[in-house]
């Protein structure tokens, strides 16, 4: 699905917002930081919000209100509280939001010690009578 330049433009403003975290789309082009307990989402050029739809919802918007949060829309399944961009750690942590995984070739080995342990795993494949071949 194509993104709008206003759902492109919210993504941008988030992504430089969000740090660590992991910022997808969410099913209407939206972008949107997940959480075990909610997301997170772009809201407008001055704030974030935070929306919640679990079974604990009144525990967890008290802890949320407690951190800065301000109620937004209050139902009684599900809640949107807004806040600003510089509670977003504390938010995030508090509704267990999804890190984004830096994946590098090396993984913070030498070249010489990835040639080592590809040779390794080569001679293990090869060699019938050593653990892990195949």
């Amino acid at each position: 699905m194509r993104q709008t330049n206003d759902q492109r433009e919210a993504t941008e403003a988030l992504q430089a917002i969000a740090g660590r975290y992991r910022v997808e789309p969410d099913s209407e082009g939206w972008p949107a930081i997940e959480g075990a307990y909610g997301r997170v989402e772009y809201h407008d050029g001055k704030d974030l919000a935070v929306y919640v739809e679990n079974a604990r919802i009144s525990g967890t918007v008290k802890r949320l209100v407690e951190l800065g949060c301000r109620r937004h829309q209050t139902g009684d399944t599900e809640a949107r509280l807004l806040f600003a961009p510089a509670l977003l750690g504390r938010i995030a942590q508090t509704i267990r939001c999804r890190y984004r995984v830096e994946r590098t070739s090396y993984q913070g080995r030498s070249p010489e010690a990835m040639r080592a342990m590809t040779a390794a795993r080569l001679a293990r494949r090869s060699d019938p009578g050593l653990p892990g071949a195949a």
